[in-house]
C-alpha cells in the first residue's frame, strides 16, 4: 500500500509492506539496499525511518526519568507526530499527554485494581494497552513499563 504525504518541504511516498514470511522479509531488506544506492531527482528516494523508534524511545526515557517518574499511558500511533526538514533525518514527536501521571502504582487490594483498570479503559487505547492494565493483579506495583508495552505495539503497527 502506498501513502503520499504532502509536508513543507515536499511530497513523499510512504510504502507500507505486510511481512509474513522469512522470504518476504528478505526480499523487502534487499529493496531497501538496491533503493539506497541511488541518489537521482527521477528515483524515489529512501528516507531514515530507522531514527524513529529511536525518537521515541529518547521522549520516553526523559519522561521515565523524571522524580517520581511519570508515565505517558497512551503511547499509539495517532499520537506520534512525524516531521521531516530537507537534509535531516525525520524527526518523531510523542505528543497528546492528556493521560500522563506518575508512573509507579502500588495497587494492594481488588478495589485499587478494579479502579486501575476502569482508569485505563478510558485513558489507554485498547489496541496498544499493557497486560497489566487489563487484568490488574490485587497485589502489583505498576510502573513506567506499561509505556514500553505501548511502544512495542506502536512500532509494530508503524512498521
Amino acid at each position: 500500500m502506498i501513502y503520499f504525504i504532502s509536508l513543507d518541504d515536499g511530497t513523499y511516498a510512504m510504502k507500507k509492506v505486510i511481512i509474513q514470511t522469512e522470504e518476504q522479509l528478505e526480499m523487502v531488506k534487499q529493496e531497501i539496499r538496491v533503493s539506497s544506492l541511488f541518489s537521482h531527482p527521477n528515483l524515489l528516494p529512501l528516507l531514515d525511518h530507522a531514527i524513529i523508534p529511536v525518537k521515541l524511545c529518547a521522549g520516553l526515557k526523559h519522561m521515565h526519568s523524571f522524580d517520581p517518574p511519570y508515565a505517558h499511558n497512551d503511547v499509539k500511533p495517532g499520537n506520534v507526530l512525524i516531521t521531516h526538514k530537507k537534509g535531516q533525518p525525520p524527526l518523531a514527536i510523542l505528543m497528546d499527554f492528556g493521560s500522563a501521571r506518575p508512573a509507579r502504582k502500588e495497587i494492594r487490594s481488588r478495589s485499587e485494581a478494579l479502579q486501575l483498570q476502569e482508569w485505563a479503559s478510558e485513558h489507554c487505547s485498547a489496541p496498544f494497552r499493557a497486560p497489566e492494565l487489563w487484568d490488574c493483579p490485587s497485589n502489583a506495583d505498576i510502573d513506567e513499563r506499561t509505556d514500553i508495552w505501548s511502544l512495542g505495539c506502536t512500532l509494530y503497527a508503524i512498521m
